[in-house]
């Protein structure tokens, strides 16, 4: 581990990216490796909202950790169960 930012970092530039480029305002981020407790703390500097352990379908039924950007409500709605 370099702990030197640069996931934060491309992290970030990323989102930036999609919020200019594509309009997004919502968006996830999953982390499948519960025990990865860097990219657990990226996600927090990213502010990105911790939702709980959730089964992922679109991984195959596996479990995962969810982020979301502040402020979004029901996740059901993207399939999130």
């Amino acid at each position: 581990m370099n702990r030197k930012g640069y996931a934060t970092e491309s992290a970030q530039a990323l989102l930036e990216h999609v919020k200019k480029e594509q309009g997004l305002e919502e968006v996830f981020g999953f982390i499948t490796d519960l025990h990865n407790a860097p990219s657990h703390r990226v996600m927090e500097k990213l502010g990105m909202e911790y939702r709980g352990v959730w089964r992922l379908s679109f991984f195959g039924d596996k479990m995962g950790k969810v982020f979301v950007t502040p402020g979004m409500k029901e996740l059901k709605q993207y399939g999130i169960v």
